[in-house]
C-alpha cells in the first residue's frame, strides 16, 4: 500500500513537473489541466525501469489520458508486455470524476484486462476484468489509476495540498492519504 501511495505521488509530481503551466480559467477561478504529451522513465522499488508514455487531451467536456509504460534496460531483457491505460474524464468544481477506464496488462504475470463505465447519477460502475462483468457500486467519489494523477494535479493547483482519495484498483476500492 505504501508502494503504491509512493509511486501516484511521485508520478503525479513528475507529471506536474514535465507538464506546461495549467492556466487559470477565468470564470471560476479554478486552475484547469491544459493538454500534453510526457515522455519519462520511472524506476520500481525492485530497480525495474519503465519508459512511460502520458498523453492528455481534451474531448468536448472531457479529458482523454493514455498512460503507456514498458520495461526498459535489463527489466526489458527479463520482462516482455506493456501496461496501456486509458481514461476519460471530467474536471468539475468538486474534483475529477472518471466516466471510462481501460487498461491491457500484458506485463504481469497474468495478462489482465479491464473495462469500466461511470454512472455517477446512481454511483455505480460496470464494465469487465479478464471477460467477466463486474459492478461496483458506492456512495461517494472514486478515481481510477489514471485519473487520481490528474486529481492530485488539479487539487494541488487549487491549493489543496493533501486530502483522501478512494481509488478503484481492479475489483477493490482502496482508501489513500496523500
Amino acid at each position: 500500500m505504501n508502494a503504491l501511495k509512493s509511486a501516484v505521488a511521485l508520478l503525479g509530481l513528475v507529471l506536474l513537473a514535465s507538464s506546461p503551466r495549467l492556466p487559470a480559467t477565468p470564470a471560476t477561478g479554478s486552475t484547469g489541466l491544459t493538454p500534453h504529451a510526457a515522455e519519462y522513465e520511472i524506476q520500481h522499488q525492485r530497480a525495474e525501469r519503465y519508459s512511460c508514455r502520458r498523453v492528455l487531451q481534451r474531448r468536448w467536456r472531457l479529458h482523454g489520458a493514455l498512460d503507456h509504460r514498458t520495461p526498459t534496460g535489463l527489466a526489458s531483457v527479463l520482462m516482455s508486455g506493456s501496461i496501456v491505460e486509458q481514461s476519460e474524464f471530467e474536471t468539475l468544481a468538486e474534483g475529477i470524476r472518471p466516466q471510462h477506464y481501460q487498461s491491457v496488462d500484458t506485463l504481469s504475470k497474468d495478462d489482465k484486462t479491464m473495462s469500466f463505465r461511470f454512472d455517477w447519477q446512481d454511483n455505480v460502475v460496470v464494465g469487465a476484468i479478464n471477460k467477466e462483468d463486474f459492478r461496483f457500486s458506492s456512495t461517494g467519489p472514486f478515481t481510477t489509476r489514471v485519473s487520481i494523477q490528474y486529481e492530485l494535479m488539479h487539487n494541488l493547483l487549487n491549493g489543496e495540498e493533501s486530502g483522501q482519495y478512494a481509488l478503484l484498483d481492479g475489483d477493490e476500492l482502496k482508501e489513500l492519504t496523500v
